[in-house]
């Protein structure tokens, strides 16, 4: 009698799976909770390596930056990221009137996106900075940015220069320098001021506008939407201890 049931039971399973397998499976299998995917993302990275690299020619690309800043490639590597652009670039922003600037890093890289995160962490620390930020470019993103390419490598943007520059871009800024493969500078600004975007949009003209007028050949401006995460000293070991190790990117 104990055979002949267990021979009943297993006919009834193979009908049930044949009249509604879902429903049947459902009824043997534990549920499996859904895994999420490492997303792979590309980011542009707003990182100073503080006093490394004051004296360091702006435009000095990856191959000289390997001797300058032998870690910054250790750490990417060591999170499975890819350093696609890196260069020395200089930053600018005003500080009660006066515009600042120093050297900091044209840095792109690509990689999970936990990893590039934790990337900036590192970095920040290492380099006793107070905060990193990290820009990746999605359509759906809320913040605007904007990109002026440029014909010209080091010499024209003096402090003059920037002083005219940051009438307009009141956010700060970046400037890529041409050098080794790169044959065009770029002027990249994040939309951070409480203005509009179609005021930042104007602003931007006008920045091309000085550029022009300083003998540049500066192109019309790209604009793209981005989605910013700032990295802070306060959460650079938060940002390093969510990283997905030994992934490559």
């Amino acid at each position: 009698m104990r055979a002949r049931a267990r021979v009943l039971l297993l006919l009834l399973f193979v009908l049930g799976l044949t009249a509604y397998p879902s429903a049947a499976l459902g009824a043997m299998l534990p549920p499996v909770a859904p895994q999420q995917v490492p997303t792979i993302v590309q980011m542009r990275l707003g990182i100073s390596a503080g006093d490394a690299i004051q004296n360091v020619k702006r435009g000095t690309d990856r191959r000289a930056l390997e001797q300058v800043l032998p870690e910054l490639f250790q750490a990417a590597n060591g999170l499975g990221v890819r350093i696609d652009e890196v260069s020395v670039g200089r930053g600018f922003w005003s500080e009660d009137g006066t515009v600042m600037s120093e050297n900091d890093l044209d840095l792109v890289v690509t990689g999970l996106r936990q990893n590039i995160l934790a990337l900036g962490a590192t970095l920040g620390q290492m380099w006793g900075q107070s905060s990193v930020l990290a820009w990746e470019m999605t359509v759906t993103a809320e913040m605007l940015t904007a990109s002026i390419p440029v014909t010209a490598a080091v010499e024209p943007f003096n402090d003059s220069l920037f002083q005219k520059l940051a009438e307009v871009l009141t956010d700060g800024g970046h400037i890529r320098f041409a050098g080794g493969e790169t044959l065009l500078s770029l002027v990249f600004v994040a939309h951070t001021s409480d203005d509009s975007d179609d005021q930042f949009r104007a602003r931007m003209g006008r920045a091309r506008d000085v550029l022009k007028a300083n003998g540049l050949g500066a192109s019309a401006p790209v604009f793209a939407q981005a989605d910013m995460t700032e990295i802070s000293k306060n959460t650079y070991q938060q940002f390093i201890d969510g990283a997905m190790r030994g992934k490559a990117g």
